[in-house]
């Protein structure tokens, strides 16, 4: 049952990264998590063990992203491109603005939001559209590491071993955010050649940007503060979209990620169906210097290999249900080691989903360059630096 059950998680992901058409991204996973409780792979124990352990997180997902919709339609998005788009540090300002928008509001909503818009500055500055609308997928592995709610990766592990918002940022902000200065550094100095036109200059509606602005420092200030009241990123992100909505009457509900959704349960619970089969113990017994690189590369390793979902569902499977060091070596790696294969993590492939669009379409060896070229060195700074933080 143990090689059906692997079988059945391998055609999941790959129904999930190899696009068929008329078939929406969560039909195929749906379909293997559907056969593997059918025949035995998985019990209903199974299913309500994943949906108990995905709940907060996809409840943060399924709200987060109406709301970055609905802040996009309000203009807000459009008229911070318009204070940049203009500026001299081009490249400075919209590296900023991606990671911002990754670590607030998720990095699959961000490379959605962020891309069409990133396309549209190019075309207005005469510039490549893929040399600028590649910002959001780069930050979106260099960033969404930073706070819990930037990657489902990260509430799934919260979920697991119950950190405290200052133990996680102890942790996780150092080596995130030297990740995004090395990966910003890198990313300048490949872009140094272009040439910016600067456009003609558009009026800024301040009122847009104060309200916007508004609301995204409270949501702000309930992620840091939330936890200590037992309030939860999720109720944080479902009571602003329900305020915002009423203020400017722009939600659909067309915009909540039901199939997105969808395709992380399906994931996840036929991740969980071969877990209980296989002694990854050793692999995130991050007790020493080498004990963290190898953690670090496993979860890396396994996010290229079978997608950074079911990657985080093997490592917190063999990591105890409190703070511990594998786990913060295990989330370096499934966040940021999704660079060479698109299939590492959903926003690569939302992300190539996004430009084919916009007529931009990219192939798999253009992402893994630019990840290679500017997203890596990110990565092993990040990495080593973590490794130094171990006592």
């Amino acid at each position: 049952m143990i090689y059906l059950s692997i079988l059945l998680l391998i055609s999941g992901v790959l129904g999930a990264t190899i696009p068929i058409k008329k078939l929406p991204m969560w039909a195929i996973p749906f379909l293997g998590a559907s056969i593997a409780l059918l025949i035995g792979a998985a019990s209903m124990h199974t299913v309500i063990n994943t949906t108990r352990q995905f709940s907060s997180p996809l409840g943060f997902l399924l709200s987060v992203v109406p709301l970055a919709v609905m802040l996009d339609r309000f203009g807000y998005f459009g008229q911070l491109a318009e204070l940049i788009a203009h500026r001299k540090s081009l490249t400075t300002g919209l590296w900023v603005l991606a990671c911002l928008t990754v670590v607030l509001f998720n990095l699959d909503g961000a490379v959605v939001l962020l891309t069409p818009l990133y396309v549209h500055i190019a075309k207005r500055r005469n510039l490549n559209p893929l040399r600028v609308a590649i910002m959001p997928a780069l930050a979106a592995t260099s960033a969404s590491g930073l706070l819990p709610v930037s990657n489902l990766t990260n509430l799934l592990a919260v979920a697991h071993s119950h950190p405290t918002i200052q133990n996680y940022l102890t942790h996780m902000a150092p080596p995130v955010l030297l990740a995004c200065i090395i990966s910003w550094l890198f990313l300048k100095f490949i872009l140094r050649s272009d040439i910016y036109e600067r456009p003609v200059k558009i009026p800024v509606d301040r009122r847009i940007i104060t309200i916007g602005s508004i609301t995204l420092a409270v949501m702000l200030i309930g992620f840091l503060v939330g936890p200590s009241f037992d309030v939860r990123p999720w109720m944080v992100t479902v009571a602003m979209a329900l305020v915002f909505s009423i203020f400017t009457k722009k939600f659909q509900i067309k915009t909540i990620p039901f199939g997105t959704a969808l395709l992380a349960l399906s994931l996840g619970i036929l991740s969980e169906s071969v877990l209980n089969h296989m002694a990854l113990n050793s692999l995130f017994n991050a007790s020493s210097h080498l004990g963290v690189l190898k953690a670090i590369g496993s979860g890396a390793i396994g996010a290229n290999l079978v997608n950074n979902l079911p990657a985080t569902l093997v490592g917190l499977h063999s990591l105890p249900p409190h703070p511990a060091p594998g786990l913060w070596a295990l989330l370096i790696g499934v966040d940021m080691g999704p660079i060479i294969l698109a299939i590492g993590s959903l926003h690569c492939l939302l992300w190539q989903n996004v430009m084919k669009q916009l007529g931009c379409e990219v192939d798999s060896f253009t992402y893994a360059r630019w990840g290679l070229t500017v997203s890596l060195p990110g990565f092993l700074a990040a990495s080593a630096l973590l490794i130094l933080m171990v006592p």
